[in-house]
């Protein structure tokens, strides 16, 4: 980089110094000579605070675009999450109601599977009271022909047989119904529940994409404040040497002011937020000055 931009403030604040005490003298015309005699150097540093103050606003604005970009993103990321979580707790609701209706069926089987086997052994009984009814022995023989309505208790039980075998072929169809109904249920179930596994992930990846983006807008969100502290910091050098280059353009009726400039300068109170800082550091014009100067050596600006 060229010399003029190396130590720039100190002496620009050597010649108001200087100046001060000419003034002091009653040589204001040597004082105006003295400040002329840096006035590449106040409007370098003019110019520079110029370009610096516009490059700031410009990396200021992108870094609130991009917060933006990202709230943005992430109310459409929440957004879907919520959906998604709708979805989920409609699905539970839909498997809740399946599990309640597939207990019940469960419960309806074994009841009929109770029914069926009491039937079963109902006609069991009944057959083998038929088989006995039935018995041609000699014995059986005699106590037929001692026994009265034979014939007629032979055929209630063969009826009773009869109803035996309806009653447990609709509990077989009832059970086979059933069965149906609850394989039916299952597939559903199984189908419901692969809906919620995939929905499920899905939330996931919604919560890893917002815990991200979130990160990210913290980071912004802290680079911000700095680049807003930055922005400061060089506006005011911008409206120092905005100042002095005022001055300068009309120095033979304002190098009065000069007085005033170097006082501020000597003013030790931090009231300008430090450079790259996080704003609770205040620094002196001064101490502020110095640290631009510093600022120009390692910048682009030329």
């Amino acid at each position: 980089m060229d010399t003029i931009q190396k130590n720039n403030f100190v002496k620009v604040i050597e010649a108001l110094k200087n100046a001060v005490e000419q003034i002091k003298e009653q040589k204001k015309d040597t004082a105006i000579n003295t400040i002329l005699g840096v006035a590449n150097n106040i409007g370098f540093l003019n110019n520079a605070s110029v370009k610096l103050k516009l490059s700031a606003e410009v990396e200021q604005q992108k870094i609130t675009d991009t917060i933006k970009e990202i709230i943005l993103s992430e109310a459409s990321i929440h957004e879907s999450y919520l959906n998604t979580q709708k979805c989920i707790n409609d699905l539970n609701g839909a498997i809740s109601n399946n599990n309640i209706k597939k207990n019940e069926i469960l419960k309806q089987i074994e009841s009929l599977k109770k029914e069926l086997n009491e039937d079963e052994r109902l006609l069991r009984e009944h057959r083998k009271k038929l088989d006995e009814l039935n018995d041609s022995s000699a014995f059986s023989i005699i106590r037929s022909i001692l026994s009265l309505g034979l014939d007629r208790a032979i055929m209630g039980v063969q009826c009773l047989i009869n109803n035996d075998a309806g009653r447990i072929n609709e509990l077989n169809d009832s059970i086979k119904k059933y069965n149906e109904i609850l394989k039916n249920n299952s597939d559903e179930f199984n189908k419901s529940d692969d809906l919620l596994k995939g929905l499920s992930e899905q939330k996931k990846l919604y919560e890893v994409s917002i815990a991200k983006l979130k990160e990210k807008e913290s980071v912004l969100h802290t680079s911000e404040q700095v680049s807003r502290n930055n922005l400061a910091f060089i506006t005011n050098a911008a409206l120092f040497y905005g100042r002095l280059s005022v001055m300068l353009d009309q120095i033979e009726h304002r190098i009065d002011d000069v007085v005033d400039i170097v006082e501020e300068l000597n003013d030790k109170t931090p009231t300008i937020i430090d450079f790259d800082s996080s704003g609770t550091s205040l620094i002196s014009l001064k101490e502020a000055m110095v640290k631009f100067d510093k600022i120009l050596e390692t910048s682009e600006v030329a």
